[in-house]
């Protein structure tokens, strides 16, 4: 299944955009907004949509036939009636965050003439003749960031003199390195592969060279020998990497789906070190990657002090996984009495209603008090009557899943990305 809302262009097509935006400028002046998804204001959206005066006005702040004022109550409804921030990584949020964003380019665009312009979602580059201009850019830019409560991020916001790299130093002998044609090459070239992406780490420690470089491999043919090899290096990449993990998870799928062995001891201890490492710090992803993985190749985890801090983490979507895998046998022993203190009527409507409703219709844990509390409220009864599931149990990998894999990722690519005309 593809997402609903995508890029216009690939993430490897910004060098050559970049080019063309920069060919006629001197001065190019390098912006990110801080935090973009996780600060914006949700108030902020019937300011984009409608204008902030019209949005202002005391008879609109519940005028449920704005679309804005809509989609603000419906933000605020998924998150405890909070206003700063939205989810990270639907396509909602996606779409969300360019009709802010593109309000504030309106904005900006009335006071300040760049030779060219492009943005890559909350990046902005914007290219001048003059050092001035490019100054006087920058106030206007945070002037108009700042009608919608958005801030930038000052570690990743100045002015350079062009020419300047088009791309990322690393991405060039990660894209162009070679495996060889024998499996003998192959295996050689896999060692050398991952010394080269851990050398490259070192030197660029905050950028996502590890995740790149796993997803370049999807499309190296690999024999049982050198799967061998990549598996281990897989399994250390996930003990040291763990912002790799969806990667790590997606070669795992492709082996599997082709055939490959999967060393189910090693990976159920590197799970196992996984859970004992983030979850009692509460990283939710992390530990849903582990999870994800634990279901989809039946891994058993028998390490008693992983599976008791799983049973402690605070997040619905690690709840459901761990649930899921409880319910087939691969984490015995797991103590759900924490998640079982959410499952009453009054959590439907809070910040946990997704594992109130889901672990109910799915039988996975009991009403508190006896009863059914999803049956007993009306409009989550409509929800489970109507068949409506918001958790998709996780199954093996097959080459039809794997096809689509692309599509399973965060849309990290370009956005709506437009390069202006002299």
């Amino acid at each position: 299944m593809g997402r609903a809302a995508v890029p216009s262009s690939r993430f490897g097509a910004l060098p050559r955009l970049r080019v063309r935006s920069r060919r006629h400028g001197r001065y190019v002046l390098v912006a990110d907004v801080a935090e973009y998804y996780r600060t914006l204001y949700t108030h902020s959206i019937p300011w984009a949509l409608h204008t902030k005066t019209f949005a202002h006005l005391p008879a609109n702040h519940t005028n449920y036939s704005l679309l804005g004022v809509r989609i603000d109550r419906a933000l605020r409804n998924c998150q405890s009636l909070q206003t700063n921030g939205i989810p990270v990584g639907p396509d909602t949020s996606f779409v969300i965050g360019e009709i802010v964003l593109g309000a504030a380019d309106f904005e900006l665009m009335k006071y300040i003439r760049p030779v060219s312009a492009l943005r890559f979602y909350d990046d902005y580059e914007l290219i001048f003749e003059k050092y001035s201009d490019a100054e006087e850019a920058l106030a206007h830019l945070h002037s108009s960031l700042g009608e919608y409560n958005l801030q930038l991020n000052a570690q990743k916001t100045r002015i350079y003199s062009l020419p300047m790299r088009l791309d990322h130093p690393w991405r060039d002998p990660i894209r162009r390195y070679q495996f060889g044609e024998t499996d003998e090459a192959k295996q050689r070239a896999l060692l050398g592969y991952f010394d080269l992406v851990f050398s490259l780490k070192e030197v660029h420690p905050t950028d996502p060279i590890v995740g790149y470089a796993i997803s370049r491999l999807e499309s190296v043919s690999l024999t049982t020998a050198s799967w061998g090899i990549l598996q281990d290096l897989l399994l250390q990449t996930m003990s040291v990497e763990p912002d790799s993990l969806q990667q790590v998870a997606v070669m795992f799928a492709i082996a599997y789906a082709e055939g490959h062995p999967i060393n189910r001891d090693a990976l159920q201890r590197g799970i196992s070190l996984l859970f004992n490492r983030h979850a009692v710090q509460g990283h939710g992803s992390e530990v849903a990657w582990g999870l994800w993985m634990a279901l989809s190749f039946s891994c058993t985890i028998r390490d008693s002090n992983a599976v008791r801090a799983l049973g402690l983490m605070n997040d619905s979507a690690v709840a459901l996984l761990a649930l899921d895998a409880q319910d087939r046998g691969f984490l015995p022993g797991l103590d759900m009495s924490y998640w079982s203190t959410f499952m009453k009527s009054s959590e439907l409507y809070q910040a946990h209603w997704l594992l109130s409703y889901e672990a109910r219709v799915r039988n996975w844990l009991g009403t508190v008090g006896g009863g059914d509390h999803v049956m007993a409220d009306g409009a989550f009864n409509f929800l489970r009557s109507a068949g409506v599931r918001f958790y998709r149990r996780v199954r093996a990998p097959t080459k039809q899943t794997t096809s689509a894999i692309p599509n399973w990722r965060p849309a990290y690519g370009e956005s709506d990305l437009k390069v202006s005309e002299d």
